[in-house]
């Protein structure tokens, strides 16, 4: 059957949504830092068939890290309809 939903389960999904989006910032901010490209990961991008393993390893651009992404990325509705 149906079970409910308490408040701290969602507490504890915005919290692990919010952490998340914190740590691809962080990254981001890392790898500006470090930029270093090695020939590896370059041919790796340039391999039309590893478009999702590239998307994984590339992060956002910088501008796109803001409060309003944020509050989006921590409340898209179908992620806390699934649960």
């Amino acid at each position: 059957g149906l079970q409910s939903h308490d408040w701290h389960q969602s507490l504890s999904l915005l919290c692990l949504r919010l952490i998340s989006f914190n740590m691809d910032y962080y990254w981001t901010l890392k790898e500006l830092k470090d930029t270093k490209v090695d020939d590896a990961q370059a041919k790796v991008t340039s391999m039309p068939s590893s478009l999702y393993k590239t998307r994984e390893q590339q992060s956002r651009d910088l501008e796109e890290y803001n409060i309003t992404n944020c509050l989006a990325y921590c409340f898209y509705s179908p992620l806390w309809l699934a649960g």
